[in-house]
């Protein structure tokens, strides 16, 4: 299914806030933005119609031309790591961020385990996102 514009602008939040945060679970997400430059949040898993895997959350920052796929997570980075590639290479964000700095990040509630397979998929994470981040419980990001 085809991601409208219309649905986009319906799954999304977009604010000015000096704090931003997700939770899901035990696996927190935050980002400070001490300039409160404007931050568009979007509820990809539960909102967007896509069909595929898919991460939990996105930020996108324009005036930094930068945007962070986000999965808050048990402890299946794999499958974490699955769920942003298959949102990055979406058509609908592929097309929407192609100019953009792309980051991902995987909140985890548990250690990861590093298995061959995740290393396999981190490899082809590093081939479409400038930087990949996996923590623990909580993970903060200032927004420059």
């Amino acid at each position: 299914m085809n991601i409208t514009a219309e649905a986009y602008d319906e799954c999304s939040e977009v604010r000015t806030a000096p704090r931003l945060s997700v939770k899901e679970r035990k696996s927190t997400l935050v980002i400070d933005n001490p300039r409160n430059i404007e931050i568009r949040r979007v509820k990809v898993d539960g909102c967007l119609p896509i069909e595929t895997a898919k991460c939990d959350y996105l930020f996108e920052i324009p005036e930094l031309a930068r945007a962070y796929y986000v999965e808050l997570k048990g402890r299946d980075v794999k499958h974490a790591l699955e769920q942003i590639l298959a949102t990055v290479r979406h058509h609908f964000f592929a097309t929407r961020h192609a100019d953009y700095e792309k980051r991902g990040i995987i909140v985890s509630s548990r250690v990861p385990t590093i298995t061959p397979g995740v290393q396999r998929l981190l490899k082809q994470c590093r081939s479409v996102l400038r930087h990949l981040e996996i923590k623990t419980t909580k993970y903060e990001v200032v927004v420059k």
